[in-house]
């Protein structure tokens, strides 16, 4: 295994000149710490996962030799054994447009992508007209927090899609389903909604990222992600979806507050005057005319023409969630 070298050093803020001597007190098998100070430790060649933590810690003397701050440090160790199998229970998710249905080991055959909104991102295969779990992430994410949002992409041109998640805290990419996830964009703010498309058909995906106690929208390529092609305050918003509600081929961010932005040129197209304050909505062709509409729950059902600017329908009644499917075979 490879050999790992370094010096502990504790220094106090509030005097950043001045080191204090660190003691060790525990350390992984093998671990050992010189008379300067400089502690070596050779990583294992075999190990039990794919990727390990091993952990040091160091303390510092307090008053009258006593034993001051502890400060435990890690160290992460990965090779090249494929990931563990792993296997949950199948909860489903609680948030919207959380079930993708796409390729993602590259067999030519759709599975379920799901999560349980917490932490466990899974796919689902039916078995005997039931579903069965095919494969979960067993490794907690980069990116820390729940999951607030899921989707695929294809990042490489390969045949199968990578996942995406997207947490409170970060994005994270997972490139195939031997892989370890890995962190494309940390939030400095909780991130409490996203969405995830191509939204100018150059083959790269975008993420509209709601964050900041749901007071900022951030939008970023995944060609980029440290440079924001826009950024907002909002109000009054829960979900944020893309989606193409007119003629042309660039899709608009929909805010479920009511706002629509051209992500051509991230000018309002539209300010609905209405709230689906449930932060249900979804998007759809429902009268044959080749343009999507917007649906969504405020008081009640609503469905809205981007290219005539009106309300279309209207539906009373109490609504748990909203999804769009042709049922009649029409248009």
């Amino acid at each position: 295994g490879q050999t790992v070298s370094f010096t502990p050093v504790i220094s106090d803020p509030d005097k950043p000149n001045d080191t204090l001597v660190t003691q060790l007190i525990s350390a992984p098998d093998g671990a050992t710490m010189n008379d300067e100070g400089v502690m070596t430790w050779t990583a294992p060649e075999d190990t039990l996962f794919s990727s390990q933590e091993y952990y040091f810690s160091f303390s510092t003397p307090g008053e009258d030799s006593e034993q001051g701050a502890i400060v435990t440090e890690k160290v992460r160790v990965t090779t090249n054994k494929a990931l563990p199998i792993a296997r949950s229970g199948i909860e489903v998710p609680s948030g919207q447009r959380n079930i993708v249905i796409a390729d993602f080991d590259g067999d030519n055959k759709n599975d379920i992508l799901t999560t349980d909104n917490n932490w466990r991102i899974m796919l689902l295969e039916q078995q005997n007209e039931e579903a069965k779990q095919k494969w979960l992430y067993p490794y907690r994410l980069p990116t820390n927090g729940k999951v607030v949002q899921i989707a695929a992409a294809n990042t490489d041109a390969d045949s199968e899609s990578e996942i995406i998640v997207i947490t409170e805290s970060g994005v994270s990419l997972i490139n195939d389903l031997n892989s370890e996830a890995v962190s494309v964009f940390t939030s400095e703010t909780k991130i409490s909604a996203g969405t995830v498309q191509d939204i100018d058909g150059d083959g790269i995906s975008e993420i509209a990222l709601l964050h900041g106690g749901a007071t900022s929208l951030s939008v970023f390529s995944l060609k980029d992600t440290t440079k924001m092609l826009f950024e907002t305050a909002v109000n009054d918003t829960r979900t944020v979806h893309f989606a193409n509600l007119d003629d042309d081929n660039q899709l608009e961010l929909i805010l479920n507050s009511g706002l629509i932005y051209d992500t051509k040129d991230w000018q309002i197209q539209w300010a609905m005057g209405t709230t689906f304050y449930s932060g249900l909505m979804t998007t759809g062709d429902f009268n044959g005319d080749g343009s999507q509409e917007l649906a969504g729950i405020g008081d009640g059902l609503a469905l809205y023409s981007l290219e005539t600017k009106s309300l279309l329908a209207t539906h009373s009644g109490g609504n748990c969630t909203i999804t769009v499917a042709n049922l009649d075979n029409d248009a």
